[in-house]
């Protein structure tokens, strides 16, 4: 982002990147739950199997944004998936 950010025609110059509002993420606390809803949504929105999760490339994604982050199986996604389904989005 920051490559972007250097070299995007609508950025002023001499703006600082923590100028534009990009937060540290010093406050932000990890919600283990409301990140697997939002893998769930993305498997259905997006329309991708639920062996996605088993995948090398995903793990390794969700294991830099959180390095504390459990993978898990294509059965516990569709568990879970159905347990939305039923249960409702909250």
């Amino acid at each position: 982002m920051k490559r972007h950010l250097d070299k995007c025609p609508q950025r002023p110059n001499g703006v600082e990147i923590g100028e534009l509002g990009i937060d540290d993420g010093e406050d932000f606390v990890f919600n283990t739950n409301e990140f697997r809803k939002e893998i769930m949504l993305y498997i259905v929105e997006e329309a991708h199997e639920f062996a996605t999760v088993e995948e090398k490339g995903f793990r390794q994604m969700m294991s830099k944004v959180n390095p504390s982050f459990v993978s898990f199986s294509r059965s516990t996604a569709k568990r879970e998936l159905l347990s939305i389904y039923v249960g409702g989005y909250r």
